[in-house]
């Protein structure tokens, strides 16, 4: 895997490795350093470009010569995040540079969204664009979800009435988390963002289905209505509170 960062302002780098002095460029590289170690990855090396206002790959050799030379290897080439390559480029030229990366979409991993290019939906694209800071504020939400799984199939003791209702709640706190990170982004966080974010990480509904905007106010109706029970004293026939 190749590290990559862009440049788009401060000075422009006098060699190959003025990088390490250069802030952006710095911190960029730094980043996916941490994550390729974390995601047990192997890197090949580091490029970086530095431009103002990019309109196509031929304003970005360093990324065209590392995307050319990671399909030969059958390797990647990783951003930190998609975003900050796409907001780079005036908003004019964002569709034609998009589509110059998306034909080496299987090359082009995003080390914030933890996916290839290729497997990036437009919606989660042009949210990202339109908010910068959002990859980060879902990771640090994402931490403190537990345990996220949708690929487990449910045993026969999950199929109980108790223990859907368990699964419901924390699938609802899930959705609640990303409510609160886009919100913190700068977001609305409808429920059509939400949807958007939940399907990108693969958290499904308790059919297995992907998320709507309508299923997941549903979902977190719900939890504020189970919620609004638990901390209310039930009654007994005879118009007692139960303890």
């Amino acid at each position: 895997m190749i590290r990559y960062a862009l440049a788009t302002y401060g000075r422009r780098p006098s060699s190959s490795d003025a990088w390490k002095e250069h802030p952006e460029i710095w911190t960029q590289l730094v980043l996916t350093k941490v994550l390729a170690t974390k995601q047990g990855h192997e890197v090949l090396g580091v490029a970086f470009d530095y431009h103002r206002a990019p309109r196509t790959l031929a304003d970005l050799p360093q990324l065209r010569s590392a995307l050319t030379r990671a399909k030969q290897l059958r390797s990647c080439v990783m951003v930190d995040t998609l975003g900050r390559l796409l907001r780079a480029a005036a908003p004019a030229h964002r569709e034609a540079l998009l589509a110059e990366l998306r034909s080496f979409g299987e090359h082009l991993y995003c080390a914030q969204s933890k996916a290839r290019l290729r497997e990036i939906e437009d919606a989660w694209i042009s949210m990202l664009i339109d908010t910068p800071g959002l990859e980060r504020q879902l990771a640090h939400a994402s931490r403190k979800m537990t345990g996220e799984n949708p690929k487990q199939t449910e045993s026969a003791r999950e199929r109980s009435g108790a223990t859907r209702r368990v699964r419901s709640q924390k699938i609802a706190r899930q959705l609640d988390a990303i409510r609160t990170a886009l919100r913190a982004a700068g977001r609305n966080g409808t429920g059509e963002e939400i949807a958007v974010v939940a399907n990108e990480r693969g958290l499904r509904t308790q059919r297995g289905t992907e998320w709507s905007g309508a299923t997941v106010r549903q979902a977190l109706r719900n939890q504020h209505r189970a919620a609004s029970a638990a901390s209310s004293p039930s009654k007994n026939c005879m118009g007692e509170s139960c303890v």
